[in-house]
C-alpha cells in the first residue's frame, strides 16, 4: 500500500490492512461454504513498529491453536 493510499484510508478511520480474508470469503461464497478469518496484528504501518520474528512465531502459533480448538 502506498503512503498516499494509506493516508486516504487512515483519514476515513481505517486502522489496519488485511490482505487475505477477502479472497477466503469470496471463495467460500462461490463454493457455498462458510468461512471465518482470525486476524492478528504484527506490524504497525503508522508507527513502523513490528514484532520480532520469534515473538511473531510463538504468538501466531497460539492464535492458530486457539482457532483450531474453537473450530
Amino acid at each position: 500500500m502506498t503512503a498516499k493510499l494509506f493516508t486516504y484510508y487512515a483519514n476515513k478511520g481505517a486502522i489496519g490492512i488485511e490482505m487475505e480474508a477477502a479472497t477466503l470469503y469470496c471463495n467460500a461464497y462461490i463454493a457455498g461454504e462458510n468461512a471465518l478469518a482470525v486476524c492478528t496484528v504484527s506490524d504497525s504501518i503508522v508507527t513502523g513498529e513490528s514484532l520480532p520474528s520469534a515473538e511473531r512465531k510463538s504468538g501466531f502459533r497460539t492464535m492458530m491453536e486457539l482457532a483450531l480448538d474453537i473450530a
